[in-house]
């Protein structure tokens, strides 16, 4: 699925749904995380846990400065997907 927001116009999370995990892309970097286990604890809990999450994908995403913004401004729309 692919946000329809404007805000998030580079938030691409597909579905796989009988394992719950996503494929989940920035800047065409794409990386599998299972939401039920990684992502979605980082997102219900503290910006720190959600910047140590974004450390742990450094072969994956470069400029984890910028990466830790984006990730953030795309709460909202990583939260709809979840819930979906």
């Amino acid at each position: 699925m692919t946000c329809t927001k404007a805000l998030c116009y580079r938030c691409h999370i597909t579905k796989h749904s009988e394992h719950r995990v996503y494929d989940l892309t920035y800047d065409n970097k794409k990386t599998q995380v299972n939401l039920n286990n990684i992502l979605l604890s980082c997102l219900r809990s503290t910006d720190k846990t959600l910047e140590n999450f974004v450390s742990l994908q450094t072969k994956v995403i470069h400029n984890m400065k910028r990466t830790m913004t984006e990730m953030t401004r795309h709460r909202d729309c990583l939260m709809k997907h979840i819930n979906d």
